[in-house]
């Protein structure tokens, strides 16, 4: 992971190993913690990612997340985002 910015706003790039059914699991740790959870986006090659990424913890200090169906037995390279809420 390797992980952008501070404050209220952070991105950065994720390489995400894929078992033999395209799935995969990793955590981010934000560089620094976010006052609240922050919303996160994803953004990825089309042809890399066939199936379904999504956060599944995400919290003030980083996320989880869970990738399903993708490429089998590979590697996909995925950014991020994390925005801060506007109040």
């Amino acid at each position: 992971m390797r992980a952008l910015g501070k404050g209220l706003e952070q991105a950065g790039f994720i390489d995400i190993a894929t078992d033999g059914n395209g799935d995969g699991t990793g955590a981010v740790v934000f560089t620094n913690a976010f006052p609240v959870a922050p919303v996160l986006t994803f953004g990825f090659y089309e042809s890399e990612l066939i199936g379904t990424i999504s956060a599944t913890s995400p919290t003030r200090k980083g996320f989880t997340y869970k990738v399903d169906g993708a490429a089998a037995s590979a590697t996909i390279t995925c950014c991020w985002q994390a925005q801060a809420p506007t109040q």
